[in-house]
């Protein structure tokens, strides 16, 4: 299937699409190393492991931005899952145009800003899982934490 798709669509037409694709697997990686540089932080700043209340705040922090950073990819996979080619999905002739044509401001952020259409559903969902994910795995650093020190209680 693979050598079919070669050779009828050619290594460009295989290849397609895979960019996106890579951009929005590298959503978590943002996130988690967004999550470990703000945890290491609050550690510094307080001398303690993070709270569950203070990884909830910076669960969602961290989710948001790796949305908003890899939501343009998604919006052109998305494009390109509903039988666009790479091309139509980006229009990037239309973009440049209309960019080109921007006479204020707010005419240029309109015209970027479709690549973020709909992002505000994404965020509101993806902030409030990350957000009780890390509370939760706080929750359970604390309570390992509490277990191995009444392990070693208990030894001695």
């Amino acid at each position: 299937a693979v050598v079919e798709l070669i050779r009828k669509e050619g290594l460009a037409g295989y290849l397609s699409g895979i960019v996106p694709a890579i951009v929005v697997l590298i959503n978590p990686a943002i996130q988690l190393a967004l999550y470990a540089r703000l945890r290491g932080w609050v550690r510094r700043r307080t001398g303690q492991a993070p709270t569950p209340a203070h990884a909830f705040l910076m669960g969602a922090l961290a989710k948001g931005f790796a949305v908003l950073a890899t939501f343009p990819a998604q919006t052109v996979k998305l494009r390109m899952q509903a039988g666009l080619s790479q091309t139509q999905a980006l229009d990037k002739e239309r973009l440049v145009r209309e960019l080109r044509e921007c006479k204020s401001i707010a005419q240029l952020l309109a015209s970027v800003s479709t690549l973020w259409a709909g992002v505000g559903n994404k965020m509101a969902t993806s902030m409030l899982h990350s957000a009780l994910m890390f509370a939760i795995v706080e929750l359970f650093r604390l309570f390992n934490g509490a277990v191995a020190k009444s392990m070693k209680q208990v030894q001695h």
